[in-house]
C-alpha cells in the first residue's frame, strides 16, 4: 500500500477508494485533527520530467484519436504532434497544462 511521510505525519493508503489515513507526528496534531481544527491535507504534485509527461500525453491523445478518427490521426494536420511524441529534437518544445480539481466520491 502507498505510504508517504509528510510534515504533519505519515499518510497511508487504506485500500478503500478515495480514502487515506493520517498518523499524526505528535499528540498535539492528533488532537487538532480529532477536533476538526485541521481538516485538509494538501499534496503538492510537481512535474519533474515535463518532456516525458508531454510525450506521454501526446501519445495517449493520438492513440485515442486513432481509435475513432484514424485518417485524422495519420494526417499532415497532426504530423508535428506525432513527430514530437516519437522523437523530439533537441530544443523542440511543446506545452501542456496540469489542472486538478480533486473531488471525493
Amino acid at each position: 500500500m502507498p505510504f508517504m511521510k509528510s510534515s504533519i505525519g505519515d499518510i497511508h493508503a487504506t485500500g478503500n477508494l478515495g480514502t487515506l489515513e493520517l498518523e499524526p507526528r505528535n499528540e498535539e496534531l492528533g488532537h487538532l485533527v480529532a477536533e476538526a481544527e485541521v481538516t485538509q491535507l494538501r499534496l503538492i504534485a510537481e512535474v519533474t520530467e515535463p518532456l516525458a509527461v508531454c510525450r506521454l500525453l501526446l501519445k495517449i491523445g493520438l492513440e485515442q484519436l486513432g481509435k475513432s478518427f484514424y485518417e485524422v490521426s495519420v494526417s499532415e494536420r497532426v504530423r508535428a504532434a506525432r513527430e514530437f511524441a516519437r522523437r523530439p529534437k533537441p530544443g523542440d518544445g511543446w506545452w501542456f497544462l496540469v489542472v486538478a480539481s480533486p473531488t471525493i466520491a
